[in-house]
């Protein structure tokens, strides 16, 4: 019969392949949202006595801020101390301090100075650079990262062409 030869003609079927897995692309991350910006908190502008107390007040806090090494601390406390006392030479000093270049400021010509017992560098800056608020820009000028751990001993650097004597006797200074 024909369909019998009809089929005997044909090839059989060839077998159904399952199909090849594709290769699926690496979930893409969502991109993180960035951190926020630290919040600063806002604060009164006060005036007068106020203001002036509270500009000391902030001084002291931010002296020892920068002298444990705490720039960050310092500078937020000191913008605002600025805002209630433009005019205020030792918070304009301390934020050089924190803001300026020490090499530009300060020059790259130094004097090698070795350290006494009961230095500071406050005591230095106002020994070698005529005022205690440059203590943290010379700090910065030798690469001190926490002033309050300068050692005896230990030689830095002075701006300048200097020449320290010996400490005054017992003279309270901050750092």
């Amino acid at each position: 019969t024909l369909f019998t030869l009809l089929v005997g003609c044909m090839s059989p079927p060839e077998p159904v392949k399952a199909p090849e897995p594709v290769a699926q692309p690496e979930p893409v991350p969502e991109p993180a949202e960035p951190e926020p910006a630290p919040v600063v908190p806002t604060r009164p502008i006060l005036t007068g006595p106020a203001a002036k107390a509270e500009v000391q007040k902030i001084l002291r806090q931010s002296f020892d801020w920068l002298d444990a090494g705490d720039e960050d601390k310092a500078r937020v406390e000191l913008e605002y101390a600025r805002q209630l006392e433009p005019d205020n030479k030792q918070v304009a000093c301390l934020l050089r301090g924190i803001t300026a270049d020490p090499m530009t400021t300060l020059g790259r010509e130094s004097t090698a100075y070795t350290v006494n017992p009961g230095d500071s560098l406050g005591l230095i800056a106002r020994r070698a650079m005529g005022d205690v608020c440059e203590f943290y820009i010379l700090a910065r000028y030798n690469q001190i990262k926490v002033p309050k751990q300068l050692a005896a001993g230990q030689t830095i650097r002075i701006p300048g062409k200097v020449t320290l004597g010996a400490p005054e006797a017992a003279m309270p200074v901050p750092p």
